[in-house]
Parts: C-alpha cells; sequence; structure tokens
C-alpha cells in the first residue's frame, strides 16, 4: 500500500494528510487519510483506508463551494476532478487559510 507513496515527490507528499485513491485511468475513488495508509494492513485494499464520504469539485468551482466542502465534511484535502471524474490536484487546508488570510 505504501509503495506508491514512495515515489512521489518529497514537496508533494509533504503537503497531503489525505492521498487521493485513484483508478488505472486516473478516475477519483477515494481520499484515504494518510494515518489510515499506514496503519492499515500490508494486504489490505487500499479503498479500505478511504474516508466513507470522498467529496470532490470541479475546477471551475468558486471558492464559496470549496469552503462549503470544507466545512461540511471537516476535510484537510478535496480532490479537484475534470468531467469525466479525472483527478486534476488537490487543494489542501492550507490553500483555504492562505486564501481566507488574503481576504482581510
Amino acid at each position: 500500500m505504501l509503495e506508491a507513496l514512495r515515489g512521489l515527490d518529497d514537496p508533494v507528499v509533504s503537503e497531503l494528510d489525505e492521498i487521493p485513491v485513484v483508478t488505472e485511468q486516473g478516475k477519483l475513488v477515494g481520499l484515504a487519510p494518510l494515518v489510515r495508509l499506514v496503519r492499515a494492513p500490508s494486504e489490505s485494499p487500499v479503498l479500505s483506508a478511504c474516508r466513507s464520504e470522498t467529496p470532490s469539485v470541479r475546477a471551475s468551482a468558486t471558492f464559496a463551494e470549496v469552503l462549503e466542502l470544507f466545512e461540511k465534511y471537516h476535510l484537510r484535502a478535496l480532490a479537484v476532478v475534470d468531467e469525466y471524474d479525472s483527478l486534476m490536484g488537490v487543494i489542501n487546508v492550507e490553500d483555504v487559510l492562505t486564501r481566507l488570510a488574503r481576504r482581510r
């Protein structure tokens, strides 16, 4: 399970508390908190470590929509997907806080 994380760049991994889980075609199927991945038995499927809810947004989402999802689901990360539900990126809570701080 952790083998896939070892290949990621350090700056990417250091920013992620939750790891997006995708199919071989790149479609988002879940978000797995890093702590759940580390604690899961090595033979467990990755999906078993995913959150029960996997909210996501399109790249065209407004900041208000993003903020609403972070508040509603108490997120640390939010997946950004295209119209085919393919993962485009991740917005983390630090991104949201930085944007909020700039609004003041």
